[in-house]
């Protein structure tokens, strides 16, 4: 089992070894390791798909395939051995030419102190300022921006600080005989309790006890996040036998699923656009019966159950550099990904 050289050093999110999961590093899995991955990770050694719906690996950097490959379980060959020898080799070769620049700089960065200060008598801080220069990879890139004049930037993670929360006070409840507690513990319930991105975090975070999620009930078949469904889906067991299934996502996509009447996707727009004026996004839950009690069957029909407002704070500094940019006659746009709710 081995990986390439450039993501060797990288945290596996979850590793099954001895028996339980853990984090480890990529250079140290072995034969007999089970992996956990999801969407945009990087298989990091070569493995076969144990279990789980069919994947699309985008092999491109190995085989030179335009499209990602359709990989089932069984399927082998995520990552291939015959090309760790020529990517270390490449690696190693840049290694040397980085120490070669960074020993360089270094050298000019003494000579450069030498100069402002004992010689030409600076002050410190405009000393400072010259020395935290920006280098380049490529001497375009100062000239394409001198010419820029629209910034394109994302938002999560870059405008903000990616660490997701739930005002439970304002979170809405469509469907009889539930509670705002209840319609969390459905959120959380379509969410992974483990190798979690952002919003599941979130979600499981909500509960008393993140085992809250799973307590109760047998998870038969779990359906991750994908740019198309757009939400995620558990189909579980209760206590009594009975199926069910209960799915989280895009609002659009939930009032879809559930085949919402008029007058209540009205409700729904009209809950979204409140939370958008206050700088929260949307996420939506929804529920079903699984009376054919198998994980293929399509189920009884979908109950919208609740809309859930989520807060993704700021970064510190985001304003100041778009104030910025603004003033330097650079228009910036925010073009995001995100699959829940509206941005005004």
């Amino acid at each position: 089992m081995g990986g390439l050289e450039e993501i060797k050093n990288e945290a596996v999110d979850l590793v099954l070894r001895d028996g339980r999961w853990g984090e480890q590093e990529a250079a140290i899995l072995v034969p007999g390791d089970i992996i956990s991955i999801k969407l945009g990770d990087i298989v990091p050694a070569d493995a076969r798909l144990l279990e789980g719906d069919p994947l699309k690996v985008d092999q491109s950097a190995l085989t030179g395939e335009s499209l990602p490959v359709t990989k089932g379980p069984g399927d082998e060959g995520l990552l291939w051995l015959d090309m760790q020898a020529g990517s270390a080799t490449s690696s190693r070769f840049l290694t040397a030419i980085g120490n070669f620049c960074i020993c360089s700089i270094a050298i000019g960065i003494v000579i450069e102190i030498i100069v402002m200060f004992p010689i030409q008598h600076r002050r410190y801080r405009s000393g400072i300022e010259n020395l935290l220069g920006a280098i380049t990879k490529r001497m375009t890139a100062i000239e394409e921006m001198a010419g820029m004049d629209v910034l394109c930037s994302d938002k999560t993670g870059t405008l903000t600080l990616n660490k997701l929360s739930v005002d439970k006070n304002l979170v809405e409840v469509f469907a009889k005989g539930v509670d705002k507690d209840h319609v969390l513990l459905l959120a959380a319930r379509a969410s992974r309790t483990e190798n979690q991105d952002a919003i599941d975090a979130a979600m499981v975070g909500m509960l008393a006890d993140p085992k809250e999620a799973r307590a109760g009930i047998r998870e038969v078949h779990f359906l991750p996040f994908n740019p198309v469904d757009k939400r995620t889906a558990l189909t579980y067991i209760d206590s009594d036998g009975n199926w069910h299934r209960v799915s989280k996502g895009a609002p659009e996509q939930i009032i879809t699923l559930a085949n919402c009447r008029e007058d209540m996707r009205r409700k729904v727009h009209a809950i979204i656009d409140k939370y958008a004026e206050r700088g929260l996004r949307s996420l939506a839950v929804a529920r079903q019966e699984v009376p054919e009690k198998s994980k293929e069957s399509p189920g009884g029909p979908w109950q919208f159950v609740g809309l859930l407002p989520l807060f993704d704070p700021p970064r510190h500094d985001s304003a100041e550099t778009i104030r910025k940019a603004l003033h330097l006659g650079v228009n910036v746009k925010m073009i995001t990904g995100t699959f829940i709710g509206y941005t005004k």
